[in-house]
């Protein structure tokens, strides 16, 4: 069972503050740390982007065509160490 959730051709809208609307061919959402780890073990050949809240990020283009690319959103209150 995957802890994890892929997304193909999908916006990625909602990950940026400034609501750039451009497109990737594949998101990885992780559910839990160990998602994360199964993640970037099924994808270990593909270039990753890191993305957490996206206040830092402005995409200024489609990445459909980087096929190389896969791109996780991490939501930094889920994994939180104390």
């Amino acid at each position: 069972m995957t802890e994890y959730f892929v997304m193909r051709d999908a916006s990625l809208k909602r990950f940026n503050t400034l609501r750039l609307d451009v497109k990737a061919d594949t998101i990885v959402m992780p559910h839990t740390i160990n998602g994360f780890v199964q993640a970037l073990r099924a994808f270990k050949d593909k270039k990753i982007v890191i993305i957490g809240n996206g206040s830092n990020m402005m995409f200024d283009q489609d990445y459909f065509d980087d096929k190389d690319g896969i791109y996780y959103h991490i939501d930094d209150k889920r994994y939180r160490t104390q």
